[in-house]
Formats: structure tokens, C-alpha cells, sequence
């Protein structure tokens, strides 16, 4: 982060734009949730300006912080950000980095649920039973479970603790959680460019999807339970 701070006051002094100004515009359009504004500040520091912040506010978008980073996506796909000439460019262009940045963010949250499992009183968790059910659910599919985690929509993002807690390579996580968010954005890019002012129905969307998900396991799950307790009892009124 302070990488990234560094580089875009290089970059703003090199297009003669005095980085005071620029924050106090960029701080004014956040906290008046003014998009066109925050674009407009963006637009007037150039493509690679749009580019390098919106990576930085994708990868402080964690589990402790949860800001919201559809909006961002929508605002560095638009036309009048000016990243590429060619719709398939800048679609490609916008998910990548915006997937580089939320993996970032990811990997820090699995640090940071890594770093707090080492506390005798926070690691008890692995002896409850809903934590023993959420690792062997996890344990028949971790890559594609965190690829979908990554490609819908939830408020609770549980498989970055699940994983956590299950030990999961950090090096497959950062690959499954890339191209599941590469998916997402890649989505909302394209909705924001095709539907222009409808930006918002891609979000709605993948909500929707992991509600309809998460309802579908859960009913399956009780269903899987019940069964064999009808089926029991059915063998019993047999004999």
C-alpha cells in the first residue's frame, strides 16, 4: 500500500498535477459517494492513475474492512475512463488488475486468520462442530469451492476462514481466488460497457446467485440427513 501511495505521487508529479489537490478531490468525491466526481478526479490524472488506485482500493477491501468493490470495477470500465479503445481490452485489462488486487486483499485476510488460529483460545473453533462440517464440506473441492466463493456475491465470505483453518497451500488459494474474481469482474466490466447506467445489475446478479447456491446446499444438506433417518425407520416397520 505504501508501495503503491509512493508510486502515484511519482506518477502525479510527473504530469505536473500537485498531489495535495488530487487527494483532497479524490477524498471529497469517496466521502460524498459522488461516482461521476471520483471519475472526473481520476480522468483529469490519466489511465494508469485509474488503473493503479482502483488496484489499491481493491486490495484493502478485506474481511475487516469490507468496502464495497463493484462500483470501483464499474467506474474503471466505463468509456470515459479512456483505459482502451477496444471493449475485449479493456475488459481484459480492468478484471485482471482488479483480480490481482482482491487476491491481495484475500491473501492478507488468510494471514491474518492464519496469524489468529495461533491463539489456544481462538484455535478451540476447530473442535466445534460446525467448524469439523465447514472443513469436510470444504475438503471435497477446496479449489473449486473457493473459485465459486470467489465468482458469486455473499455479504460473509466464509471460505477464506474455512481455509484458513483447514490449512489450504497459499499458493493454490491466490490461484483459485485470481480467477474466480477475474470472473466476476470480467462480468461487471462487460454489463457496465454494454449497459452503461445499469451497472448495477451485475452485483445484484451474482447476489442473487449465492443465495440461490447457499439455499441449495443447505437444503440438499438436510435433505442427505433426513433421508437416512426415513429410510431407518421404513426398515423397521418392515421387520
Amino acid at each position: 500500500m505504501a508501495g503503491g501511495i509512493a508510486l502515484m505521487t511519482f506518477m502525479l508529479a510527473q504530469r505536473h498535477l500537485p498531489p495535495g489537490a488530487f487527494r483532497a478531490a479524490i477524498g471529497q468525491a469517496l466521502w460524498q459517494l459522488d461516482g461521476s466526481a471520483l471519475l472526473e478526479a481520476l480522468r483529469m490524472a490519466g489511465r494508469d492513475i485509474i488503473l493503479l488506485f482502483m488496484v489499491m482500493y481493491l486490495s484493502i477491501c478485506t474481511t475487516f474492512l469490507p468496502l464495497p468493490s463493484a462500483p470501483i470495477v464499474s467506474l474503471a470500465a466505463t468509456r470515459g475512463a479512456g483505459v482502451a479503445q477496444s471493449m475485449w481490452v479493456m475488459i481484459v485489462t480492468v478484471s485482471a488488475l482488479a483480480a490481482a488486487g482482491s487476491t491481495l486483499a484475500n491473501l492478507n485476510d488468510y494471514h491474518i486468520f492464519t496469524w489468529m488460529l495461533r491463539s489456544e483460545r481462538i484455535a478451540r473453533i476447530r473442535r466445534t462442530r460446525a467448524c469439523a462440517w465447514a472443513q469436510k464440506w470444504f475438503a471435497r473441492g477446496p479449489f473449486a469451492t473457493l473459485f465459486m466463493f470467489n465468482v458469486i456475491q455473499l455479504p460473509i465470505d466464509v471460505s477464506r476462514m474455512v481455509s484458513a483453518v483447514h490449512g489450504y497451500p497459499r499458493r493454490w488459494f491466490a490461484v483459485s481466488n485470481f480467477l474466480g474474481r477475474f470472473v466476476r469482474y470480467a462480468v461487471i466490466a462487460g454489463v457496465t460497457l454494454m449497459l452503461h447506467d445499469k451497472d448495477w445489475v451485475a452485483p445484484l446478479v451474482f447476489l442473487g446467485l449465492g443465495f440461490v447456491i447457499v439455499f441449495a446446499k443447505t437444503t440438499a444438506m438436510l435433505y442427505r440427513r433426513r433421508c437416512p433417518a426415513a429410510q431407518t425407520a421404513s426398515d423397521d416397520q418392515i421387520s
